[in-house]
């Protein structure tokens, strides 16, 4: 069991999220997510991705605890952050 609860961990830690489908499929997730809209790299709970094709917008919560919504053509890197 603990074998394969680290090749879950070392699969999901780090995962890119590339696709407006992968904002959508964590959903309630935590996150490393870069951008300016941001002040830089910050880590987030993802709530929701907004809009439509081409202009969607995240909506996530910052380590405050304030609701942000960021562009989706804005977010330079973000990765799953992966917590036990």
């Amino acid at each position: 069991v603990a074998e394969l609860a680290d090749d879950v961990r070392n699969y999901l830690e780090g995962r890119p999220l590339l696709k407006p489908a992968d904002w959508h499929r964590f959903a309630g997730r935590k996150a490393k997510v870069l951008s300016d809209a941001l002040g830089g790299r910050q880590e987030v709970e993802i709530l929701a991705l907004e809009g439509d094709s081409g202009a969607e917008v995240v909506v996530v919560r910052d380590e405050r605890g304030a609701e942000r919504r960021v562009p989706l053509a804005q977010v330079r890197e973000a990765r799953l952050a992966f917590h036990w």
